[in-house]
């Protein structure tokens, strides 16, 4: 039955691409002897190169393009290159589509993208588009600076993918997602969009989703009447003119005709902001203008950054002149653009320093061209940022970020993120905080999973791997983050003053050793990652030495000294069956943290020296070892505070103890069968303390 259907198919492809071409020549023939008679009076045509694959070769979109065109009295010069299969990827690298972007200095050149990479860029790893388009752009601007660069957005598949390994996404869904992840690319790299995949979006739902309507029956490519929608929105995107009218060859009625036509031309020419064909005047700021009058423009321009950003529309862009600010941005506009004149001169000094410096709470929204600096923070906010992102599809790039409490931190609620070419000077990035969102405190992969490149901290690089397998990070790095990696290795380099100096999200069989970190508002970090080895590191002055975070399980911690800090190491957030061992926790505020129901953890043979707490129970951990360990001249040896069952054995507990140790803790909340009394009772007990320390040998990383 297939067979019998692709053959049916062929030939009904090759008939309607013989009347099309028939026509075309026609249509050929009598332009040509038009142009021969005003050739004098006419411009050089309109050259545009179409660079795809299937989705354009279908029903010969070039052609239906040159048809509509034609029409409409324009001259233009059409050529096509790409077979089916190939992907951006595959012309980014190949010889013949460079040769073809340099055969002639084209007005235009339009780019076929693919639905999975741009709905789900960091699952459909194998053909990336960022890159590719990135890659293209270059060759397309280095060989003529004046040609436009169109990405037409894909469309979803008409099934969404509901028909892969259990997942979920309808068409809409998945068709939203290429909506933002193609509005994103589009300003982090600048090209414009033909917004085919709305267009097609917006027609299916006024029609109810018939079944292989613009979609063909392999639920993927277009349908004739998808290819006609196509070429017609590309005509408007180009043109910037109304399609309808228009004549039609295809075959299709002339009713849906002009209803594609209707449209197409409506939602490209209704938007073009958005779709970044023509960007409104900016809003201007300068802080010069302290007399007024303010309305925005360039020669009243407002004197606070937050007026323009508060008079802005979706998709506007604010032009920030050179000067100090001293305000808190917030950012609540869709699509906002807050460009500075110039990173050095051009500087956001937080008014009040206990608050971000800038917040973004809006989507596609990009902030460029500044110094975010000041945000300090207070005893209470510990995340108080210079740029603090609240929502997706965000871009920071091109800015000096210095002197805050954290650089740039985003919430675990926040995807699809371009961070690049950002100078951070004694700041760093923090992805995946869940402290701001309780009713969703979970990190998903996605959450990690960005567009980060080209940065530094304080003069050295900011690493930052996503999917990376059997790999040595370099030495000279200046932070280090991780996201969905196995078999990599960290190992002696030097941090300091770049708060979280290391990020491991989701990582596997990952080693972290030989390193120093110091004098840095941080901490060695990792999220549900697993199989994990953090040994032989020297920390000083920094939050926690070592924090195993959100599900963390299996991980070894052995032989690292942590000085002087907030913390020695502090498992937490049901990160389980991790080992302790052989660690030095010299006069922090506390040596060993337990928190938020982490259980099955055994701490072996630690030396715990002049803390203020040596343990420090909170918040319902279980199931827990401390076995072995050295308790030594701390303030208070354990804290226990709430419900925990944990298991003590054969601790030395600063002096011989011929008795049993009993560990006394403060309840709170709902307790049932208390030892003592409330609010202070027994929690647990080491039956078989230690009379003399045990034997510790330690080597640390001596850099």
């Amino acid at each position: 039955m297939r067979a019998r259907i692709f053959v049916i198919s062929i030939v009904f492809f090759y008939i309607i691409a013989s009347i099309s071409s028939a026509v075309q020549n026609n249509e050929s023939n009598l332009q040509n002897k038009n142009l021969v008679f005003d050739s004098l009076s006419r411009k050089d045509p309109c050259k545009v190169l179409f660079i795809g694959s299937s989705y354009f070769n279908f029903h010969d979109l070039p052609g239906l393009f040159e048809h509509l065109t034609r029409s409409a009295g324009k001259d233009v010069y059409i050529d096509h290159i790409g077979k089916n299969g190939m992907y951006l990827d595959d012309h980014a690298v190949s010889n013949s589509t460079e040769l073809k972007i340099k055969e002639t200095d084209w007005d235009y050149v339009i780019l076929q993208g693919v639905g999975p990479s741009m709905a789900y860029p960091t699952y459909f790893t194998d053909h990336p588009e960022y890159p590719a388009l990135e890659t293209l752009w270059d060759k397309i601007h280095n060989h003529c600076e004046s040609t436009k660069m169109v990405y037409c957005m894909p469309w979803a598949f008409e099934d969404g993918m509901t028909w892969y390994q259990n997942w979920t996404d309808t068409f809409t869904d998945m068709q939203l997602k290429i909506y933002e992840t193609t509005l994103n690319y589009s300003k982090t790299i600048g090209f414009i969009i033909a917004p085919v995949g709305w267009v097609w979006y917006t027609v299916l739902e006024e029609q109810n989703y018939p079944l292989h309507y613009l979609h063909m029956s392999d639920w993927n490519h277009p349908s004739l009447r998808g290819s006609y929608l196509m070429s017609c929105v590309i005509f408007s995107t180009l043109f910037q003119q109304t399609s309808v009218g228009l004549s039609n060859i295809t075959g299709i009625s002339e009713d849906e005709a002009m209803y594609f036509q209707k449209i197409a031309s409506h939602i490209v020419l209704n938007n073009l902001s958005l779709w970044n064909i023509e960007k409104k005047p900016p809003l201007y700021v300068d802080d010069d203008n302290t007399a007024g009058p303010w309305d925005g423009t360039k020669d009243n321009p407002f004197q606070q950054i937050q007026d323009a950003i508060d008079n802005a529309s979706k998709g506007d862009t604010v032009y920030v002149c050179s000067g100090t600010y001293y305000e808190n941005i917030v950012i609540e506009t869709e699509g906002l653009t807050l460009t500075g004149e110039n990173k050095y001169n051009t500087t956001i000094r937080s008014k009040n320093t206990a608050e971000n410096t800038t917040k973004i709470n809006a989507l596609n929204v990009t902030i460029q061209g500044f110094t975010i600096e000041n945000a300090t923070g207070s005893n209470k906010l510990w995340d108080t940022s210079g740029v603090f992102i609240c929502s997706s599809n965000a871009v920071v790039r091109d800015n000096l970020i210095c002197g805050n409490r954290l650089g740039l931190c985003a919430l675990n609620i926040v995807y699809n993120l371009t961070i690049c070419n950002n100078i951070f000077l004694d700041d760093g990035i923090l992805f995946g905080n869940y402290e701001h969102t309780p009713t969703n405190p979970d990190v998903t992969m996605d959450c990690f999973l960005y567009n980060v490149y080209n940065n530094t901290v304080n003069g050295k690089p900011l690493y930052y791997f996503k999917n990376v397998h059997n790999f040595i990070v370099p030495d000279d790095a200046g932070q280090v983050i991780l996201s969905n990696c196995t078999n990599v290795t960290i190992k002696e380099a030097y941090f300091t003053r770049c708060n979280f100096p290391i990020m491991l999200n989701y990582c596997n069989n990952c080693i972290v050793e030989d390193n120093t970190v110091e004098d840095t508002y941080g901490e060695i970090i990792t999220m549900r990652s697993e199989n994990c080895t953090f040994q032989n590191n020297t920390v000083d002055k920094i939050i926690f030495g070592v924090c195993l975070d959100q599900k963390s399980k299996n991980n070894i911690i052995r032989n690292n000294k942590v000085t002087n800090s907030t913390g020695g190491v502090v498992v937490m957030i049901g990160s389980n069956n991790n080992l302790v061992s052989g660690n030095n926790f010299y006069n922090n505020v506390l040596g060993i943290g337990l928190r938020q129901g982490a259980h099955n953890n055994k701490f072996y043979r630690n030396s715990i020296e002049q803390n203020d707490i040596g343990l420090f129970l909170t918040e319902e951990p279980y199931d827990n070892s401390i076995e072995n360990n050295t308790f030594i001249k701390n303030s208070l040896q354990v804290q226990s505070i709430g419900k925990t069952k944990n298991y003590y054995n054969n601790n030395y507990w600063n002096r011989p103890k011929v008795f049993p140790k009993f560990i006394f803790g403060w309840l709170k909340g709902e307790q049932t069968n208390p030892i003592f009394t409330i609010p202070y009772c027994i929690t647990g007990v080491d039956w078989y303390p230690l009379k003399n320390p045990p034997q510790l040998n330690f080597e640390y990383n001596t850099r």
